[in-house]
């Protein structure tokens, strides 16, 4: 068997030499370090804990197996074993000293910081229902498999082709298209680049709400921006996926977030009369729960957010909550522990114990898609085992995929 390099962080993240950066900060220093990465790495993948893979171009890598902690200016070699700190990173990857990569590709703390961003709209001006649907409509009306969008997502694991429905780009070009409406304050918050993604509403199906998710935010505060509201005037929630398609349902998927969503509709290709719902956030998920239990009688397995495999965080606690609230027609989805029986994931990789830091750190559906094509897994291969273990689950009582 194949031995995978392994992700243990043994190392100071903050082990920079100070007095080689009197002016730069940890976030400048990795700034520039993830501006090379977009200049010279063939391939990039953030992760949902801010981190980014690519790949080692210097030694002509090809696999996702470099990672950057922007936040801090450090960098990991997976499979060399060997850990960079700024001045390393330049020396190793660009050939530059520290200074040269700072000139080239960073900026010193005296470089004025990008604009923050324009104050939200009042409520008179929240663009209505009909123009959020608009504005969903243009902007799918430019959607390909080359935008930034879909290369993010196949960058994750996630074919966007497979994904075709739930997904939009949004970029300068399109702000200006969309110049017109009146949810174009919103949507021109991210004048970069942004996958937006459609929020309908559970009764009419209709696209009411739009959530964009920044590709490479400036700051974790302004990674997402949600236009629209989160429930309709009776209170009944909103919510990714096709939650107006659960009457007709074999089977319920409860997801949390907007990648979640994505990669469930990927995985739900593969079955028959699989219907996808996601929760906004973890807050919301108990609200989609609730509703569910009210208006449908499929089985609905839960598939929460693993936050930590020794720990409890908000998404385990709301899919908790999820499936109290459904009662026993609803399963939790069983990741399993890599250093006890094993669940789904370890089973169909063959993961062993190089793997459990990486579901310590957290771990959610997009990211099983991200491992599986790290190892060369087919989609169509997670899928056909996702699916069995929740149908072996869902025929014995009690049992858990």
């Amino acid at each position: 068997m194949t031995t995978r390099p392994s992700t243990v962080l043994d190392f100071n993240l903050a082990d920079v030499d100070v007095s080689e950066r009197p002016k730069w900060t940890s976030a400048d220093l990795g700034d520039a370090m993830l501006a090379a990465a977009r200049t010279h790495a063939t391939k990039r993948r953030e992760r949902s804990d801010g981190t980014v893979d690519v790949n080692a171009w210097w030694r002509k890598g090809d696999d996702l197996h470099v990672r950057i902690w922007p936040g801090t200016g450090a960098a990991r070699d997976l499979v060399e074993q060997r850990t960079y700190n700024a001045r390393d990173f330049a020396r190793v990857a660009l050939g530059m000293t520290l200074p040269e990569m700072m000139e080239r590709y960073g900026r010193t703390s005296s470089t004025p910081r990008p604009a923050p961003p324009a104050p939200t709209p009042p409520e008179s001006q929240r663009p209505s229902p009909e123009a959020v649907g608009a504005a969903w409509d243009a902007l799918c009306s430019r959607r390909t498999l080359e935008s930034p969008a879909a290369r993010w997502l196949d960058g994750r694991g996630i074919p966007a082709s497979h994904a075709w429905s739930g997904f939009a780009t949004l970029d300068a070009s399109a702000v200006r298209d969309l110049a017109a409406s009146s949810a174009s304050a919103w949507l021109g918050r991210y004048v970069d680049a942004a996958i937006v993604a459609p929020i309908r509403s559970a009764r009419t199906g209709a696209v009411v709400a739009l959530q964009a998710r920044a590709l490479d935010p400036a700051s974790p505060d302004d990674k997402r921006r949600t236009i629209g509201r989160l429930s309709d005037e009776d209170g009944t929630p909103r919510a990714y996926g096709r939650p107006d398609r659960i009457g007709s349902a074999a089977l319920v998927l409860l997801v949390e977030g907007l990648v979640d969503t994505l990669a469930g509709s990927v995985l739900a290709n593969y079955g028959d009369g699989v219907v996808v719902v996601g929760a906004v956030d973890a807050g919301g998920m108990p609200k989609v729960a609730a509703w569910l239990a009210a208006q449908s009688t499929a089985p609905v397995v839960v598939v929460r957010h693993l936050d930590g495999v020794e720990t409890d965080g908000a998404g385990q606690a709301a899919a908790d909550e999820a499936v109290r609230l459904l009662g026993k027609r609803a399963r939790h989805f069983a990741w399993g522990r890599v250093d006890d029986e094993p669940g789904f994931l370890a089973r169909l990789l063959s993961l062993g114990a190089d793997a459990r830091p990486r579901l310590k750190k957290g771990f959610d559906l997009g990211d099983a898609l991200a491992l599986a094509a790290d190892e060369d897994v087919r989609t169509s291969t997670v899928a056909t085992s996702f699916l069995a273990a929740i149908g072996a689950a869902l025929s014995s009582p009690g049992g858990s995929p």
